[in-house]
């Protein structure tokens, strides 16, 4: 922000979840950019419920003072805040009031896929996610990990794309390694080949986990033939209390239904 011409800064805004002298010094002032700031965020552990205020400056889409204004939404995670905030801000800037902008975030129920709990059965919530980039499931496995503090979390995570995964393998890994037992299934191609990509198969990410220092892979991250066969053994190690999370771009979304029912059909027996 420092590196802006000073007419584009003065137009600039910066929202963040930091309070930092750095930013303090660069924001707030005449030809700096504005500083809203994302405050008190937490999340209820259990029904995901994200409750955070914004704080906008004075000056900020022409009122004179500071004002805060609380936030709560039914979707986990600060990710999801800060996506609030930015919409809350844009529309702000329309023209609507603020506390009703943040009222209409509060109605939003979440996008398909991202974070949908499909279901519980045997005590175990089976949980789809579209992500599919290292980072997006990084911060997908921190909302889980806050969402659910105590229970164990399961990972069935499909890669999209040889190319993808050849570059990003190190990453994948490690975002993977914030879950307690991953399965990784065959990489859904989608537009490639397996043959212009030979070398790279789920296998390279659970040998990049084994290069982590934290934990040995073979404790925690395995690969299976097809997503079935993934899904069965999440279902075979799932006990009351943990959740199950299918994760990917492809059509790993399918495997929900078959854990629900394989859950269901293990309470049957069980009884």
């Amino acid at each position: 922000m420092r590196a802006l011409p000073a007419d584009v800064a003065a137009r600039t805004i910066c929202y963040t979840t930091q309070a930092t002298d750095d930013i303090t010094q660069i924001a707030g002032s005449d030809g700096q950019p504005q500083l809203v700031r994302i405050l008190s965020e937490q999340e209820s552990a259990g029904d995901g419920t994200e409750r955070f205020t914004i704080a906008f400056p004075a000056g900020f889409a022409g009122c004179s003072e500071e004002r805060s204004v609380s936030v709560t939404l039914r979707v986990p995670g600060i990710h999801n805040a800060r996506n609030a905030t930015a919409a809350i801000i844009t529309t702000t800037l329309l023209g609507m009031d603020p506390e009703l902008a943040a009222r209409a975030a509060s109605t939003f129920k979440g996008a398909s896929r991202r974070f949908e709990v499909n279901g519980v059965e045997d005590g175990v919530t089976v949980v789809d996610d579209y992500a599919h980039h290292p980072t997006e499931i990084a911060a997908l496995l921190d909302a889980a990990r806050r969402r659910y503090p105590d229970s164990t979390i399961r990972v069935l995570f499909q890669p999209h794309l040889f190319s993808r995964t050849k570059f990003f393998t190190d990453r994948f890994a490690a975002a993977l390694a914030k879950a307690d037992d991953v399965v990784i299934a065959p990489i859904f191609p989608a537009r490639e080949r397996q043959e212009d990509f030979p070398e790279v198969t789920s296998q390279v990410i659970v040998n990049a986990a084994a290069a982590l220092a934290h934990a040995p892979a073979q404790g925690w991250i395995a690969t299976s033939k097809d997503l079935q066969e993934g899904a069965e053994t999440l279902v075979r190690h799932a006990r009351p209390g943990d959740v199950l999370i299918t994760v990917g771009a492809g059509d790993v979304t399918a495997m929900d239904d078959v854990m629900l029912s394989q859950l269901k059909d293990r309470a049957k027996e069980l009884r």
